[in-house]
């Protein structure tokens, strides 16, 4: 049975980016929560309901990084799957990124069909029962 969740969150100051990262997620099915900055999407309380979180590393503020792992020191270490963004890409970055557990590192700019793809794949365990 799928989950009914189809809940990204996206956490992205750029107005138009995030714009057109909830056209392409609306597009591929899933519901969209858009945020500015960490901060206000921390005061929402929405990152444990989740199915993804979207996360671009260069915020006002709390930083993704930073944020990725307050979810995953508040909401049960990995149990809410990830996904970084950057701009600048560096091999410490990534290195971070990876030691965090995210399920996808993206330079932007990416497309939008590679990213529904690692958010798709995070519903393949809930397909299978």
């Amino acid at each position: 049975m799928m989950s009914s969740n189809r809940t990204v969150v996206v956490v992205e100051d750029d107005a138009q980016l995030r714009e057109a990262l909830h056209d392409v997620l609306d597009a591929s099915g899933y519901r969209t929560l858009l945020y500015a900055d960490a901060e206000t999407a921390i005061g929402a309380d929405v990152f444990p309901g989740a199915r993804c979180v979207v996360l671009d590393v260069a915020l006002p503020g709390m930083s993704g990084v930073e944020l990725c792992e307050l979810i995953r020191a508040s909401h049960g270490g990995a149990a809410v799957p990830v996904i970084l963004m950057t701009a600048h890409e560096s091999r410490g970055l990534r290195e971070a990124a990876e030691a965090l557990g995210v399920i996808a590192f993206l330079v932007k700019p990416f497309s939008g069909r590679r990213l529904a793809h690692f958010i798709d794949r995070v519903e393949a365990p809930d397909n299978a029962h």
